[in-house]
């Protein structure tokens, strides 16, 4: 693969969805891409090993990282890199995990399936045989750093593409600021419970452009 590769940013729910959706949603990403030079990443969310109390009675405990567990499981070799903020690297780990306020139960990514952590800074430190990581300046806010992966890649000239299984606020706010840098957008229909119970679900309208 000679041609400079394709940046493919996951984004997504964290919670609400069921495992067979996500995976059906990562089924289709991973055809989209399967014949192109690609190099995924993400903003370093963690995996959800069981979902909250709630997401538990529901059977809905999906986060949007199952995508990036299932590519990396149907295509081994695939380049994925996650960005995190500086002091927050350990979390990756594989020993990692914690139990949130609502009783999920996040994880590190498997060593055994993504291979040691990596930190890297240009597009020749990317190993496959590696988890590979940017360290994100720790003065970042949450809801700053799906902006800086963005920029991160448009500064050295890579075309991006925003693909989102679902997404929340947090997604559509980020839009509106990638939105017109951006090379494509991908938003999958997708729909989640709730995480307020009673009220309707949320759903999220198919969207694709691509210049």
């Amino acid at each position: 693969m000679s041609e400079t590769p394709i940046i493919v940013a996951i984004k997504g729910f964290t919670n609400g969805m069921t495992y067979e959706s996500v995976i059906k949603r990562a089924e289709e990403i991973i055809k989209k891409y399967e014949d192109k030079n690609v190099i995924y990443t993400f903003d370093g969310d963690l995996l959800k090993k069981k979902g909250s109390h709630l997401d538990t009675a529901r059977n809905t405990p999906a986060c949007f990282t199952t995508v990036i567990e299932e590519i990396k499981r149907v295509v081994p070799g695939a380049r994925i890199i996650a960005f995190k903020k500086e002091d927050q690297v350990y979390q990756l780990e594989s020993s990692f995990s914690n139990v949130t306020k609502h009783g999920s139960v996040e994880v590190g990514y498997s060593e055994e399936i993504y291979g040691p952590i990596k930190i890297v800074q240009e597009l020749e430190d990317i190993d496959p045989r590696c988890f590979n990581v940017v360290k994100a300046p720790c003065n970042l806010s949450w809801d700053e750093l799906g902006i800086y992966n963005i920029n991160y890649w448009k500064d050295r000239n890579f075309k991006v593409h925003y693909v989102s299984v679902g997404g929340g606020k947090a997604v559509s706010d980020e839009l509106k600021v990638v939105r017109c840098v951006v090379d494509c957008l991908w938003r999958l229909e997708t729909s989640r419970k709730n995480p307020v119970e009673g009220l309707p679900d949320d759903v999220v309208e198919y969207e694709y452009f691509e210049k």
